[in-house]
């Protein structure tokens, strides 16, 4: 496999010296070598930074439970990153449906600490029914941010459906 490896950046590094003059001048190797490197094997892909990366995975069909007067909605929450995440929050907003206050309704719910690749099926609670005629909500893992995640731009998840 090293072999390999070392035998395509030859090839590449040979390939990449014609390309990069019209004139065909000879170019560094050593400059060669570390822009083939940064072509193959680029830094801001998040697989080579190691952390916790917790995600809304799903977003369960929901129930309205008559003796509460509630919607109960499940969320799956998972940790796809390559280290373990800390105990978090999820939190649940209505967007079209607000308090007396202003505020859209919403309902948080802990999330325990999470190993790579395990999943925790969060319970939370809306006082009403949802679809009013129609429900759109928004679920965001870690919404207090104490999970340093190695992408802090992939913790939300939206749904929205017609009544």
């Amino acid at each position: 496999m090293k072999k390999m490896i070392h035998v395509t950046l030859m090839l590449l590094m040979a390939v990449m010296s014609f390309k990069a003059d019209a004139r065909f001048l000879p170019v560094p190797k050593k400059i060669i070598k570390k822009e083939v490197i940064r072509k193959l094997f680029p830094l801001d892909r998040h697989f080579f930074i190691k952390g916790p990366d917790l995600i809304v995975q799903t977003i369960h069909p929901f129930q309205f439970i008559n003796g509460t007067g509630q919607t109960e909605i499940k969320v799956t929450i998972k940790n796809i990153g390559n280290l373990k995440a800390g105990a978090s929050y999820v939190r649940i907003i209505d967007p079209s449906t607000f308090q007396s206050t202003g505020a859209p309704y919403n309902d948080v719910s802990y999330v325990p600490a999470l190993n790579p690749g395990q999943s925790f099926q969060a319970t939370l609670h809306l006082p009403y029914w949802i679809f009013n005629p129609d429900a759109a909500l928004n679920v965001e893992a870690d919404y207090k941010n104490t999970v340093k995640e190695k992408n802090e731009n992939n913790n939300t998840k939206s749904f929205f459906r017609l009544g």
